[in-house]
C-alpha cells in the first residue's frame, strides 16, 4: 500500500515524494522521502520561510557547507532547492539512529572504549575535514551524530554552523548550540575561536559515551558565572562506574580545558595516543 503523503516536491533535477514525518528541526520538519531518479530513500528537510526563526544567512550557510564538505563520516546534501513557501534540502539517508538515541535505547548503559574510541576517531576526522574547508560545527552534540548498522558514524545538521575560509584563527561572536555542549567561552559571551569550541563539544561528546552522563551541571554556572571543575563518576562512584583508561582520561581534560588557549587542537587530538591502537590495527587491515 502507498502510504506517500505528499503529490511531490521537485528541484530543477529531481522530485521527491515524502514517506513519512521523521521529527520536527528547529526550523523546519524532517521527513524521509524516495526519489524519483532511483527509487531510493532519502531525508527531506522543510524549512518554511513564514517561521519567525527562519533566517536566509544561517540556510545558505547551511547549503554552503553541504557543498563544500566531502567526507565518509559526514552526512551529503544531496539536492536543494525552494518553493514559494519553503526552503528544502536533500540529504543522504542513514539506516540508523543518533547516538542519543542509541544511549537511551541502551539506558545509559555505557560502551566498550574501544567501540568509544572508533566513535570519536571518525566524529574528530569529520571535524578535521569541516576546519580544512573553514567550517566550523558549533553544533557538535550527540543528537547530531548519527550511526549507522555497521557502527560508522556522521556528522549532520549545520544550521548553526559559520563559515571562515579565509583564516581558521577569525574570532566568532553569538550564543550557538545546545546548553550542555557550549564552551565556557560561549556561555561567558566574548568572542571565540571557533575550532576551540567545537573541540569543546567533542569533549562533552567523548565525556557523555565514557560515562553516559554530561561532564558539568551547565546550571552551576548560570547561578555563579564560573564554570565547574571536571570531575570523574568512576572516581566518585567506583561500585556504579566502570574504570576509564588514564589515557583517554588525560584526553578528555585537555579537551575540556576552560581556557581556550591552553585546550587542544584538533589535530592535536586526532594525533593523541589514545587513537594510536585504532590506527595501528587499521593500517595492518588495509
Amino acid at each position: 500500500m502507498d502510504q506517500r503523503t505528499d503529490q511531490g516536491l521537485k528541484s530543477k533535477d529531481a522530485e521527491y515524494f515524502i514517506e513519512r514525518r521523521l521529527g520536527q528541526g528547529m526550523i523546519g520538519e524532517i521527513f524521509l522521502a524516495r526519489t524519483n531518479l532511483s527509487d531510493e530513500l532519502v531525508v527531506l528537510k522543510k524549512m518554511p520561510k513564514s517561521n519567525p526563526k527562519f533566517d536566509r544567512k544561517k540556510v545558505n550557510k547551511e547549503i554552503l557547507a553541504g557543498k563544500l564538505v566531502n567526507h565518509p563520516n559526514i552526512v551529503q546534501l544531496l539536492d536543494h532547492f525552494e518553493t514559494d513557501d519553503h526552503v528544502c534540502l536533500v540529504l543522504e539517508y542513514v539506516d540508523g539512529m543518533d547516538l542519543y538515541s542509541m544511549m537511551v535505547a541502551r539506558k545509559f548503559k555505557v560502551m566498550p572504549e574501544k567501540q568509544i574510541r572508533k566513535i570519536m576517531n571518525q566524529l574528530v576526522d569529520a571535524l578535521l575535514h569541516c576546519h580544512s574547508k573553514g567550517i566550523i560545527h558549533r553544533d557538535v552534540k550527540l543528537d547530531n551524530i548519527l550511526m549507522d548498522r555497521h557502527g560508522n558514524v556522521k556528522l549532520c545538521d549545520f544550521g548553526l554552523c559559520d563559515i571562515t575560509p579565509s583564516s581558521q584563527n577569525t574570532l566568532l561572536r553569538g550564543w550557538v548550540g545546545s546548553l550542555e555542549y557550549a564552551a565556557p567561552e560561549i556561555l561567558h559571551r566574548i568572542p571565540y575561536n571557533g575550532p576551540k569550541v567545537d573541540v569543546w563539544s567533542a569533549g562533552v561528546v567523548l565525556f557523555a559515551l565514557l560515562y553516559g552522563e554530561f561532564p558539568f551541571f551547565v546550571e552551576d554556572f548560570l547561578k555563579t558565572g564560573v564554570h565547574p571543575a571536571l570531575t570523574w563518576p568512576d572516581t566518585q562512584h567506583p561500585v556504579a562506574f566502570r574504570g576509564t583508561s588514564d589515557c583517554v582520561k588525560g584526553l578528555v581534560t585537555v579537551m575540556l580545558d576552560s581556557v581556550p588557549d591552553r585546550r587542544i587542537s584538533l589535530q592535536s587530538v586526532f594525533d593523541h595516543e589514545w587513537f594510536c591502537k585504532l590506527k595501528t590495527a587499521n593500517n595492518a587491515s588495509s
